[in-house]
């Protein structure tokens, strides 16, 4: 896990712009299409889902984070308002997002 963070100019460093995830220190920046509201969901599991369709959906990312505070945390971009808050074991965690629809 890097020790940038989401205002450091390296964040979201070229890489992360086309794999549209960016990471640092406890955080985790997630490219969208647009810069209006976007549909999303949230499922914790307890094993690593290897049984996925992968052909409905436009792009697949996976990172990691570390959660120390034992809350993850979903704000909004660009007025950082927390949209959602989760309650964790803390830990590592991987992170996998599906995006559907780009260029839509």
């Amino acid at each position: 896990m890097s020790s940038k963070k989401a205002d450091a100019p390296s964040f979201w460093f070229t890489k992360a712009y086309d794999d549209r995830l960016a990471t640092g220190e406890g955080i985790l920046g997630v490219g969208t299409e647009c810069y209006g509201p976007v549909k999303g969901e949230i499922i914790l599991l307890n094993s690593v889902n290897n049984n996925f369709n992968t052909s409905q959906f436009d792009h697949i990312v996976e990172g990691g984070i570390k959660v120390e505070s034992g809350q993850l945390e979903v704000l909004d971009c660009p007025n950082l308002k927390v949209e959602l808050k989760i309650k964790v074991k803390p830990g590592i965690y991987r992170v996998r997002i599906y995006s559907s629809n780009l260029g839509v």
